[in-house]
């Protein structure tokens, strides 16, 4: 009696699929044990424990604000738009102090 194709094919694709399951989750548990390493390597865990992870969060957002300022995209940036809108704001405030008063 012949076998049935697609049963076979079945099995094989569930047989892949928990194979190729296995092989990320170990991939998953290398990368996490790598991060962690990495972790541990960080200096400072005695005396700071998690905090002494604060000053790369520091940095990393003082430069973000510097980028957000310096780095101009069509003429224009980050402040040059917040400052805009400021005004905007003041005059539109302006404007409705002149309005309330009259």
């Amino acid at each position: 009696m012949p076998k049935d194709k697609s049963s076979g094919s079945c099995q094989d694709l569930l047989e892949y699929l928990q194979i190729l399951e296995s092989f990320v989750n170990i991939k998953k548990k290398d990368i996490m044990l790598k991060i962690a390493n990495l972790i541990h390597k960080f200096p400072g865990e005695k005396w700071f424990g998690f905090y002494r992870f604060l000053p790369i969060f520091f940095l990393s957002g003082a430069g973000l604000e510097l980028t957000m300022i310096k780095w101009e995209f069509n003429g224009v940036n980050f402040y040059k738009t917040y400052k805009r809108r400021q005004a905007e704001e003041i005059v539109a405030q302006e404007i409705r102090l002149k309005q309330e008063l009259s």
